[in-house]
């Protein structure tokens, strides 16, 4: 057995019978849970060659969810549920303690897109594996605060629609980090942070994020005056933005503004971008 879904349906046992059964499988690599009802991960389960884990729905009930240790997990997933399904943020929290995931290579995080996570997600410890971050409908998650635990090995960033949290964010240097990509999350990015082997970043802008970047380009200290960009725009089927009428003026100069730099390559979007800006 590779791999293994489980509480998408209906069973006559609990989630948590049915990893009690698992834990111990020798050849159980991957392995997804379906948070339909509640489980507890006990620390004394041995999942010792299991290398993705996949959690999905998380949030549907209410409580306190700890991960356990995975020695050998290389691919972590956490969504969370429908926004109907979470409970208040103080009643529901998920802690991942990233020095329990030695090996951990990638992770992603998914919320739901109307919802305010704040901080029903909490990573602690410190990582050295972790090099892949992906955060998607994480609205105002606390970032800079999660990250604290990363920043030190990640090598790749990818972000989608996503808000950090009206916190100040911690100063944050990631020295390994080689490609940054925000998509409709510019709202994520201060305007000071240390990325010194960075050398591009792929920014697809979507409506929201015209005031944070309008604050980007009057900034000398802000990263996006000093490494390459390539530009596009958003298209996504939730959105359905029509890009020829959705901006305003202001918002205009503000593209206009971007575009003019040296450091802007215009990417797919490149003809689109030119023909909102012309007279």
């Amino acid at each position: 057995m590779k791999y293994l879904s489980i509480g998408s349906r209906p069973d006559k046992e609990s989630l948590h019978q049915i990893l009690q059964k698992v834990t111990d499988l020798p050849d159980l690599h991957r392995l997804k849970v379906c948070r339909s009802q509640p489980v507890v991960w006990r620390h004394d389960w041995n999942f010792q060659n299991l290398l993705c884990l996949e959690i999905k729905g998380v949030g549907c009930e209410q409580g306190t969810l700890n991960l356990p240790s995975f020695p050998a997990l290389l691919d972590l997933r956490i969504s969370f549920g429908e926004e109907f399904e979470l409970p208040p943020a103080k009643k529901f929290h998920v802690y991942v303690d990233l020095s329990r995931l030695p090996s951990l290579s990638a992770l992603e995080i998914e919320g739901v897109l109307d919802e305010e996570i704040d901080d029903r997600l909490t990573f602690r410890g410190v990582t050295k594996s972790l090099q892949r971050f992906t955060a998607k409908y994480m609205n105002g998650w606390l970032f800079w605060d999660n990250w604290k635990c990363m920043n030190e090995s990640l090598k790749d960033i990818r972000l989608q629609t996503s808000r950090e949290s009206n916190c100040c964010p911690t100063e944050l240097n990631f020295p390994r980090l080689k490609t940054l990509e925000l998509e409709n999350s510019v709202d994520c990015l201060p305007l000071n942070i240390g990325l010194p082997v960075l050398n591009q970043i792929n920014l697809k802008l979507g409506p929201a994020d015209f005031y944070s970047l309008s604050l980007h380009l009057s900034s000398p200290i802000s990263v996006l005056q000093k490494l390459p960009i390539t530009l596009n725009l958003i298209h996504d089927e939730i959105f359905d933005t029509d890009w020829q009428t959705t901006l305003d003026s202001e918002e205009l100069e503000t593209l206009a503004q971007l575009i003019s730099r040296s450091n802007v390559r215009l990417g797919e979007d490149e003809k689109l971008i030119l023909e909102m800006l012309s007279p």
